[in-house]
């Protein structure tokens, strides 16, 4: 459809603002980089939750490791009191030994699941990011076909108007000559 008005223009609503359809490619360009910018935010808040949720989630199982081991500790307090002999020391040797081995474990549970979390958010986001440019480039592809087609939409409903406008001034131009001729011919004291 043509504009009424020479300086109106329409638009098109876009997730970043307006996009004017007589746009300049490096308006396209501008918003195109204005749309990525946003989604690798949204790429690395994704990936940021999942980590945080990883975290949360391995902090959890730690805390509940540690209470098992100080359980298994009083059990050896209480073994020691029990049988205070020669052996208590070979005793104490032994808890802290065990006590050693538990906390190596916890560790290396805890690296094993932050690697593992760290390895599923990676790819979580490569798929997500592969997701988002493709469908950028088919947008951008969508886009660059359609402004050809719009180009000849536009000329075809510019010439249909152009005749429209030539035939409305045939069908008054005799009424307009007469007018002005009756002006000009009229002489008024």
């Amino acid at each position: 459809m043509i504009a009424k008005f020479p300086d109106e223009t329409r638009r098109l609503q876009s997730s970043s603002g307006l996009l004017r359809l007589n746009s300049t490619p490096y308006d396209m360009i501008d918003f195109c980089v204005e749309t990525v910018s946003f989604m690798v935010l949204v790429l690395e808040f994704v990936r940021l939750h999942l980590l945080y949720s990883s975290l949360s989630a391995l902090l959890e199982s730690h805390t509940l490791e540690k209470d098992e081991h100080r359980a298994k500790a009083k059990g050896f307090l209480l073994n020691m009191e029990a049988g205070r002999s020669q052996n208590g020391i070979q005793l104490l040797l032994a808890a802290e030994q065990e006590a050693q081995h538990i906390v190596n474990a916890a560790k290396q549970a805890k690296m094993a699941r932050l690697k593992q979390a760290k390895e599923e958010a990676e790819k979580e986001i490569a798929e997500f990011r592969a997701r988002m440019e493709a469908e950028f480039q088919r947008k951008l592809a969508e886009s660059s076909g359609d402004s050809g087609a719009n180009v000849k939409r536009l000329e075809h409903e510019t010439a249909v108007k152009i005749e429209q406008l030539k035939s409305q001034a045939a069908s008054i131009s005799p009424e307009v000559v007469q007018m002005l001729l009756k002006y000009v011919t009229t002489v008024k004291y």
